[in-house]
């Protein structure tokens, strides 16, 4: 009897600046608890932009719906040679740190790519929205490398992993690898643990399990009782049994250091937009704080976990020697001052030469600039610091836990040491004032030597789950209204953001009430590692 095999994909269309870690989790913890099963990782979000300025091309010529504005542009497809020097650009080292350079790089790059992915949305939902639809040829010829890719590996499950941005493309090659190989599918990520996981079983049948939240535990088991059905006890299964949906219950790892290091046999590292590889890190996975109002972290069932620094440090060491790895980027949600210091002895201690950033940073009380001199001495060149508002009254009412005159300190500490530091940010927080926007206009020009708002802030947005969503009326928040995000023959999949009233600006009015006050001359940021 032939070993079980298993193929992960990862599909369009999402920045290939790195790889995919959560495959890379999923196929070593296979290998450690069931190293019978051949896992094999498909990076087609890599592959496509590799060669989708052909592939969409003869999409666009192909396509019924020129004339409509909603469309992709027709010039842009004529631009072939400027998107090739545009990707050239990421490798070239100086390039990349070259602020105005890799914007306009990067600014014609991501035009011709939204656009064409809002045009491939637009094609590939009714293919996924009808049980009988059929895709249109020029869709079809496009999916074909990618479903050849899969079909290649012969696999017995084939497991899809989709933030939101991916989710149409991914659950299209679903349905046409049930079309066409009629193996069963899955599909996880973090589509699925922000919507509702059973409503997305319900609309789309030709899926045959999900698996919500952390997907190490949930992916064993599926592969592990896959022939007897037996899902009682897998945990994050979502299935369905005597023609219902059964969603288990949520599960997770517990002691982080367990874990075995992620396996990144499959992909090729120099293969994506960066001079060097950049890999992907996890120091913990949940939020110690888990209090902000605007985040569905406040109500998540799992803790807060975080793994050892001398565990964190080994992977990077192993990295190092058997990839000549040297950069990393954290994923985490957060990471605490003190969680910070501990992980830059570790790296002194052991003289490591990295580089690496964080992609949430705490900037509690407890950050000094003592702190950020240690940081920076081991290897530390990137912090994306959860900022918010720089409007006291605002932040308190959010829960953050911070100040701002101290996280006003902590960036300018960041730039003065050599640590490159990003703001999140959103306008229009229930109940801003106009008076608010403009105050903070003013702080951000007086300080506009050492902190840059990001050209793309955010608009505030309301999640379901969020303590705003639970608790409304204590940020005045009223008429709370839920809609469908995509509706199918068999179901629908109600939005993870409502709509809402509440007094102050929206969020579209702080942005513009915000560019106007601080000018053409106020030096918006770009975010790239």
């Amino acid at each position: 009897m032939r070993p079980m095999k298993l193929a992960l994909v990862h599909t369009p269309s999402v920045w290939v600046t790195s790889i995919p870690l959560g495959l890379a989790y999923l196929k070593a913890y296979l290998a450690r608890e069931q190293p019978e099963v051949r896992v094999r990782i498909l990076d087609l979000n890599n592959r496509f932009f590799r060669d989708a300025r052909g592939r969409l091309g003869g999409l666009c010529a192909r396509c019924p719906r020129q004339a409509d504005v909603t469309c992709v542009p027709p010039e842009l497809f004529f631009r072939g040679e400027a998107l090739a020097q545009a990707e050239q650009a990421f490798y070239d080292s100086a390039t990349f740190h070259d602020k105005e350079r890799y914007a306009e790089a990067f600014a014609l790059h991501n035009e011709h790519y939204s656009w064409a992915m809002r045009c491939l949305d637009t094609v590939l939902k009714p293919f996924v929205a009808r049980p009988d639809a059929r895709l249109d040829p020029a869709v079809r010829a496009l999916l074909r490398p990618d479903l050849d890719a899969i079909a290649a590996e012969a696999p017995d499950l084939v497991g899809f992993s989709a933030m939101t941005m991916q989710i149409s493309y991914s659950l299209a090659l679903a349905k046409l690898v049930k079309e066409e190989l009629g193996v069963p599918v899955v599909l996880g990520g973090h589509f699925v643990s922000v919507y509702d996981p059973a409503e997305v079983m319900r609309a789309n049948p030709f899926l045959d399990y999900i698996i919500y939240k952390e997907g190490e535990r949930g992916l064993a088991g599926l592969v592990k009782n896959l022939d007897t059905r037996t899902f009682a006890d897998v945990p994050n299964l979502v299935y369905r049994a005597e023609g219902q949906v059964v969603v288990n219950k949520e599960g997770w790892v517990n002691k982080l250091d367990e874990l075995p290091f992620p396996d990144l046999s499959d992909y090729d590292l120099s293969s994506y937009f960066s001079p060097t590889p950049v890999v992907p890190m996890l120091h913990s996975r949940g939020c110690h704080w888990g209090r902000c109002a605007f985040c569905e972290e406040k109500s998540a069932s799992a803790k807060y976990r975080a793994r050892t620094p001398k565990n964190v440090v080994d992977e990077m060491e192993a990295r190092q020697r058997d990839h000549g790895v040297k950069h990393f980027l954290f994923c985490d949600q957060t990471i605490t001052a003190t969680s910070l210091e501990r992980l830059a002895d570790e790296i002194l201690a052991r003289g490591l030469e990295v580089r690496y950033g964080f992609s949430g940073f705490y900037a509690s009380r407890q950050v000094t600039r003592e702190l950020l001199e240690k940081a920076h001495a081991s290897g530390c060149r990137w912090l994306y610091i959860g900022v918010e508002s720089l409007t006291q009254r605002l932040i308190a009412l959010m829960d953050k836990g911070t100040e701002s005159g101290h996280l006003l300190d902590v960036i300018r500490w960041c730039r003065e040491l050599g640590i490159l530091p990003f703001a999140s940010y959103f306008f229009g927080f229930p109940t801003q004032t106009a008076e608010e926007v403009k105050e903070e206009a003013r702080l951000a020009k007086e300080h506009a030597a050492y902190f840059t708002l990001p050209g793309d802030g955010g608009e505030f947005y309301l999640t379901r789950d969020s303590d705003i969503y639970r608790h409304p009326e204590k940020y005045s928040v009223d008429e709370l209204e839920t809609h469908v995000s995509f509706a199918t023959a068999t179901g629908t999949i109600t939005s993870i953001s409502p709509r809402y009233r509440a007094p102050g600006l929206s969020g579209a009015q702080a942005k513009k009430l915000f560019l106007e006050t601080v000018g053409d001359d106020y030096p918006l940021s770009l975010i790239h590692i």
